[in-house]
Parts: structure tokens; C-alpha cells; sequence
């Protein structure tokens, strides 16, 4: 059974650390716009 929460738990790690990189990403994108304005 506690295979199956581990599994869960790495799943979702998982999930946050893509979308973390998703929105860093973004970030950095919006970044890099902001300074060719300028």
C-alpha cells in the first residue's frame, strides 16, 4: 500500500517542479521583452 502514496507523492513532485520551470521560464521571457523595450 505504501507503494502506491510513494508513487503519488513522487507524481506529484514531479508535477510542481514542471510547472515551476513553466512559470521560471515565462518569467524569464518576460524578462528578456521588457529589456529589447528599453
Amino acid at each position: 500500500m505504501w507503494r502506491v502514496a510513494a508513487l503519488r507523492y513522487v507524481l506529484g513532485v514531479h508535477y510542481s517542479v514542471e510547472v515551476l520551470l513553466k512559470f521560471v521560464s515565462e518569467l524569464l521571457r518576460s524578462i528578456k521583452n521588457e529589456a529589447k523595450k528599453k
